[in-house]
């Protein structure tokens, strides 16, 4: 694996910005569904089956 930044990765911070951009805000709520969502299939259906 090459060292340095990926290629169009940037590094502007959240904090450093007057509003959060809409795809960011629509993006963070589908990451939060999402892992809310694999929480509750991981605890009723505990993998690997014992």
């Amino acid at each position: 694996m090459c060292g340095g930044s990926a290629p169009g990765r940037h590094t502007t911070d959240d904090r450093n910005l007057d509003e959060i951009p809409e795809k960011t805000v629509s993006t963070r709520a589908t990451l939060a569904v999402d892992a809310a969502h694999l929480a509750r299939l991981l605890r009723d259906h505990a993998y690997p089956p014992a």
